[in-house]
């Protein structure tokens, strides 16, 4: 959610976004909003001292076990042992490798080896070769169309349905609900309503402690197939149903 803090066009498939991706970077508002989201490693080395929201300090026990793995591994062994830290990112971690300096902070808060050039800010591999073990590992969205992206750290597809389309659709969905009537689950497209009109949206919206009694912990709420014919399997309480009207009650099928 944090990209929404960017106007459109500097979001990495923006028209000025995928500009920046195609070039160098440095100092644009893509770049800062990146370094932004990841945090970077204090020069004191406590996480006090990073930001509270970045992802290294919310992940600062596990991103600690790896910086220290060499002296870990070694004080458990009672010798020393080569141990080096490998990265490869996913289409998770595109942006990890979008610019320089954001490659520098990951190597840094990871304690990750760098490559054969020896630059802390040089690209990441793509792939982890061990002739030896007879290993060669990737990341599986290389394999997907819709995740593997362009060259680079280019923006693939689901990279802009998930945050434009997917991450808005809690918000909307939860909006009236409260915590005295349980949300309604969720199904098929067919039955889908809109959240912003319709009797459904209605219903769930002007819901109130009052006028919604909470569910019983040992039965829970009471759901009912709806009037208008659905695909075989699909439920739904009440209030899904056109004008809130049934014809017949049932009970909430079993997962699966």
């Amino acid at each position: 959610e944090r990209w929404f803090d960017l106007p459109s066009e500097h979001r990495p498939w923006g028209r000025d976004g995928l500009a920046v991706l195609a070039g160098d970077g440095a100092g644009s508002p893509l770049e800062r909003c990146c370094l932004g989201i990841l945090g970077r490693m204090p020069a004191d080395g406590r996480r006090e001292s990073a930001s509270a929201t970045s992802i290294l300090a919310k992940n600062w026990a596990a991103l600690a076990l790896l910086r220290e793995l060499p002296r870990r591994a070694a004080e458990a062994l009672g010798r020393p042992l080569p141990v080096s830290v490998e990265f490869i990112p996913g289409n998770h971690d595109r942006l990890a490798d979008a610019f320089p300096a954001v490659r520098a902070a990951v190597r840094e808060m990871l304690g990750a080896a760098t490559s054969g050039a020896g630059a802390p800010d040089a690209p990441f591999p793509r792939e982890c070769r061990a002739p030896a073990y007879g290993l060669l590992a990737r990341h599986g969205h290389a394999f997907d169309p819709w995740n593997a992206g362009g060259p680079g750290a280019a923006p693939a597809v689901s990279d802009v349905i998930t945050t434009e389309f997917a991450v808005k659709l809690p918000g909307p969905w939860t909006a009236g609900a409260t915590a005295t009537r349980p949300f309604p689950r969720s199904g098929c497209g067919a039955c889908a309503k809109s959240t912003t009109s319709g009797p459904w949206a209605a219903s769930w919206s002007g819901s109130t402690a009052a006028s919604a009694p909470s569910p019983s912990p040992r039965s829970g709420p009471r759901w009912r197939r709806r009037s208008k014919p659905s695909p075989p399997g699909c439920w739904r309480s009440t209030s899904c149903a056109p004008g809130g009207t049934t014809r017949r009650s049932g009970t909430r099928p079993s997962a699966g």
